[in-house]
């Protein structure tokens, strides 16, 4: 609400996706937000993947603008971390497997007793749902101008929300494919001045780390070891011996070097090389090797 604050919404919005997805719930909310400010006149810009939430926000929308690298993807939901699609089909084959005969009854009884008992009343729901909404936006949205608005829209939503045409939610679907079914896409490739604009904004949005990735982003290999760092008794005590890493640096010069090269990172990576055991430092000098010496 704050970004959309203050723009001019006769202008209708440019909407660039880069997500792996969300709930319906909050897939829904955006969308009907985003209507109820700039109507129909919303175009997704999708530099690298849109999937599933993100997919359904593409389908909200006028038109997608995508490049030779960009994916959407299945928009098949999850109830409790289960395809919703996928466990139906189990209780179909199930069903059809103890109709033909009772040998694989007691098989099946093991997988279906750990379905709670609303389960697949509830995969149904969220099928329904999700479908049901995408198929709405879409006969509102790109395929409006269409002879048969109606058939484009079961035919985009019949192959996004097929569990057995798509085969896996992490399935990726090429700009090409989505043209194919029927979504009104654009390349970037033909423009050259959007495709620069638009991957330079994706470029720098994916490599300003946010607070809580920054130690991520500037000691990669120091922060694989944070696990192993929790061991360690980190905190800073006066008096205590400081350690010499193979690099020939003290762990208090590293701890300064870091104040000084990387002030984003914070006193919690600074306490951890006052008293980090010698691995760490080896892990800094290795992040470290395009830094100038220091003395």
């Amino acid at each position: 609400m704050s970004v959309i604050h203050g723009l001019d919404q006769t202008k209708g919005v440019d909407l660039i996706l880069h997500t792996p997805g969300g709930e319906a719930g909050a897939t829904e909310s955006i969308v009907n937000y985003l209507r109820q400010i700039f109507g129909n006149h919303i175009r997704v810009i999708v530099p690298q993947l849109a999937m599933s939430g993100g997919t359904m926000i593409a389908c909200a929308s006028k038109e997608v603008l995508m490049g030779k690298q960009s994916s959407l993807g299945p928009i098949d939901p999850q109830y409790r971390g289960l395809s919703a699609q996928g466990a139906l089909d189990e209780f179909k084959q199930a069903h059809e497997d103890v109709k033909r005969g009772r040998s694989k009854t007691p098989l099946w009884q093991s997988i279906i007793s750990r379905y709670t008992p609303t389960l697949i009343g509830e995969c149904q729901n969220a099928i329904d749902w999700s479908a049901g909404i995408t198929r709405e936006w879409l006969l509102t949205g790109m395929p409006a101008e269409e002879k048969d608005p109606t058939g484009v829209a079961d035919k985009i939503v019949s192959h996004l929300a097929s569990h057995s045409s798509t085969k896996s939610r992490e399935r990726h679907i090429s700009a090409s494919k989505c043209k194919e079914i029927g979504l009104y896409v654009r390349m970037m490739e033909e423009d050259q001045e959007i495709q620069d604009a638009v991957l330079s904004i994706h470029r720098a949005a994916m490599l300003t780390p946010s607070r809580r990735t920054r130690g991520c982003t500037a000691f990669p290999n120091f922060w694989r070891a944070r696990r192993r760092i929790r061991t360690a008794d980190i905190s800073a005590r006066p008096g205590v011996p400081t350690r010499t890493p193979p690099g020939g640096h003290t762990a208090g010069e590293c701890s300064e070097h870091i104040r000084r090269r990387y002030p984003m990172a914070g006193g919690f990576f600074r306490a951890c090389f006052r008293r980090a055991p010698p691995f760490v430092h080896q892990a800094f000098c290795r992040t470290s090797t395009r830094v100038a010496p220091m003395g």
